[in-house]
């Protein structure tokens, strides 16, 4: 007979290895601000982003730059006066360009995606409908790949700046292009994800939501907790999270059951549904370790479904990041939420002074951080330096 004491070393082993069933993702327009390419580059990394969705990011030579590289792939036309859209995305993901799809205002990368139903590839596109353009919206290359998914059967994700307002998505008028917009969406059933009435675009003179999500409707259920995070970004567009169900690739660190998010109250419900009232009294040794077992198969299966295994998303540690720079983010954040809730031209100036330190401090700190890791480089033998410089992987993807 095998005894529960025997079986306990197997039912708390943990893979090393387990992936996410939650895909994070966000969009943001970073009107080609340095700082802001830089601080959504932290966060990424902080906060382990799988996906990425960019408009308007800093260009210098024609490309899409300032983003770490380290994991990530960054996807973009190499195009002049330079690229208005890009993706940056986990290599994990796996992602793959599509080179049809791949323009100014416009990049699309396929991933493939494991949920409920198996393995799907899903289409995942960055786009920027241009305010002065003689066409309404959306963009002619955008109608194009909608018209490709849907002979394709591919489920598509457009996160945009659409410069255009309208009350569906929870603008508080309606405009011309906003209109136009809708009867497109209406006419292809492509979903809006916006929820609420959050401003994604906050300045002293104008609040309006013109930053939208767009999904397939057979997807929209999948799309979970989309949000604009009321974080400073250093740019006058908000960050748009949300989640997609399912997984990629391989998610790297260890999974594990965390006891202090323990449901004790479903530990109780559980242990009880599986004992009951039992008064047993063993006659014998043999039915003594019997009952033993079945006590301590209850408590391990009880404990199990109250904390179930989580794979873990530690975030790493960004080098440029300082304590200095975390107390200009608490206090640029906090002179917004102030300067949004009054309106006063007083506290918008305060704001605007506050995150240009903030600006000026992340510059200098990334300088600093530079000269410090050239520095050690030249402490190290040729071989350790070579390995040390090109450790952070493939650099951009072109178009």
């Amino acid at each position: 007979m095998t005894s529960g004491h025997a079986r306990r070393g197997a039912d708390n082993k943990v893979g090393a290895v387990i992936a996410p069933t939650l895909v994070q993702c966000s969009q943001i327009n970073l009107q080609h601000c340095k700082a802001a390419t830089a601080l959504l580059s932290r966060s990424q990394v902080v906060e382990q982003t799988d996906i990425c969705l960019i408009q308007e990011p800093w260009v210098t030579g024609g490309m899409a730059r300032g983003f770490d590289l380290r994991g990530n792939e960054l996807f973009f036309a190499q195009v002049e006066p330079g690229p208005r859209t890009c993706i940056s995305i986990k290599r994990v993901c796996n992602a793959r360009r599509m080179v049809n799809f791949c323009h100014r205002d416009l990049v699309a990368v396929t991933v493939g995606l494991r949920g409920e139903g198996g393995y799907e590839d899903i289409v995942f596109c960055s786009a920027y409908f241009p305010f002065d353009s003689a066409l309404p919206p959306p963009t002619g290359e955008l109608r194009k790949l909608v018209r490709y998914c849907k002979s394709n059967g591919l489920p598509l994700i457009v996160g945009c700046d659409a410069n255009a307002q309208n009350v569906v998505w929870g603008s508080e008028n309606n405009n011309a292009r906003g209109i136009s917009l809708l009867e497109y969406l209406a006419d292809v059933d492509q979903e809006i994800l916006n929820r609420g009435s959050s401003s994604t675009v906050v300045t002293s003179r104008c609040q309006c939501v013109i930053d939208i999500t767009l999904c397939d409707r057979r997807l929209a259920k999948r799309c979970v907790d989309w949000r604009v995070d009321r974080e400073d970004t250093l740019s006058d567009h908000r960050r748009i999270k949300f989640s997609i169900e399912g997984r990629v690739g391989k998610l790297q660190g260890s999974a594990r059951r965390n006891p202090r998010t323990t449901d004790w109250t479903s530990f109780k419900e559980e242990l009880e549904a599986k004992l009951g009232e039992r008064r047993l009294r063993p006659s014998n040794v043999r039915r003594l370790e019997d009952e033993v077992d079945t006590i301590h198969d209850a408590l391990i299966r009880a404990f199990h479904k109250a904390c179930p295994i989580k794979a873990s998303r530690q975030g790493k540690k960004v080098a440029w990041w300082s304590r200095e720079l975390n107390r200009l983010r608490v206090l640029s954040r906090r002179l917004w939420n102030h300067a949004y809730r009054t309106k006063s031209h007083e506290d918008w100036t305060q704001y605007r002074n506050a995150q240009r330190e903030y600006k000026r401090l992340i510059k200098k700190s990334k300088e600093t951080a530079w000269k410090e890791f050239c520095d050690d480089l030249e402490a190290l033998p040729q071989v350790a330096r070579l390995r040390r410089v090109f450790s952070g992987g493939p650099t951009q993807g072109l178009g």
